[in-house]
């Protein structure tokens, strides 16, 4: 589980990965007074690592995953 202000609203939003079970890749987007809307990014195959970086210097964080066998990237665009 990691925090970043993945939709840029200056709330700060959870990224969720499943190592078991379905393999999800989720983002809890903070909707304000305690309340969370789930978006299910990928699913499928057990995710072993998962960070919010800024990987293209655009100022958003992407998202960065890392499963069995290959290092995926989600650019996070507006």
């Amino acid at each position: 589980m990691r925090l970043a202000d993945v939709d840029g609203d200056g709330r700060a939003d959870i990224l969720l990965a499943e190592n078991a079970g379905a393999g999800r890749l989720i983002v809890l987007r903070n909707e304000g007074e305690g309340r969370f809307s789930p978006h299910v990014i990928t699913q499928g195959k057990p995710i072993r690592g998962a960070r919010a970086v800024d990987v293209n210097g655009d100022g958003r964080p992407d998202i960065l995953v890392i499963r069995g066998d290959e290092i995926a990237w989600w650019e996070n665009r507006p």
